[in-house]
């Protein structure tokens, strides 16, 4: 006779390992299919993955080493080689330069990612840029930069850029907060109403769709999570300590 309760544990321990097989799964296919569109909407409906595996693991109490070497190597596939796939194809002039400059995105990844599963001290918030918000500005940039081109030398730089972030030890908040009290989340909440503001801009001033502005404002709410992570450093940096 099966029991039950074992039973239904251990499709406890699976559930959040299949949300992030989920995530591994869309990265790859916005390898395969290598369009912009639709590539960034896989790699943004990887990073929903990406936050649903972290949640039922809490919710079902089923943390293991294993999950968590899993989600990191999804999290390699769609937020560091597919997002550098589609920028070097979409974004970059063909050349061994822009081949270098994106490999700095995996690489890049890569390292934050090791650097992350070793940690000891990123509990209620990140050191360094994490490596999905990397993974969405990049993915939504071949969109961006149809409405706002920039010079192709800051095209190859902005990889590099990525890269040193997603390494550097600057204290960035996280949602990981929001168990905490109104004073711990302002710099979640002054992120919001901006991007918020920079959502309402775009369809209102610059005549974007809808549609578009959600994913062509991405690029631009990423710099402003990094400028306001950089600014509140000191306020964020007492969050890492806390139970």
């Amino acid at each position: 006779m099966i029991d039950m309760k074992v039973l239904n544990k251990k499709i406890s321990f699976y559930i959040p390992s299949v949300f992030t097989a989920l995530n591994l799964l869309l990265g790859f296919f916005a390898l395969l299919i290598n369009e912009p569109l639709a590539g960034c909407l896989l790699i943004l409906a990887g990073a929903g993955m990406d936050v649903l595996d972290g949640a039922a693991a809490r919710l079902f109490n089923s943390r293991s080493e294993t999950g968590k070497q899993l989600d990191s190597l999804a999290d390699m596939v769609t937020f560091g080689v597919a997002p550098a796939f589609l920028y070097y194809h979409y974004v970059l002039p063909a050349g061994w330069i822009s081949i270098a400059a994106t490999g700095m995105l995996p690489a890049g990844a890569a390292i934050r990612l090791a650097r992350f599963n070793v940690s000891t001290n990123q509990k209620n918030i990140f050191r360094g840029l994490p490596s999905p918000a990397s993974g969405l500005f990049f993915a939504a940039f071949p969109l961006f930069e149809g409405f706002f081109p920039l010079p192709s030398f800051i095209l190859l730089m902005l990889p590099v850029i990525a890269a040193l972030l997603m390494n550097s030890n600057f204290p960035m908040f996280s949602a990981k907060t929001l168990k905490y009290g109104l004073q711990e989340n302002i710099p979640a909440l002054i992120f919001i109403v901006i991007s918020a503001g920079i959502f309402i801009f775009l369809i209102a001033f610059r005549e974007i769709p809808a549609e578009q502005g959600i994913l062509v404002s991405i690029p631009l709410m990423v710099v402003v999570y990094l400028l306001v992570s950089l600014l509140l450093g000191k306020k964020i940096r007492k969050l890492e300590d806390m139970a």
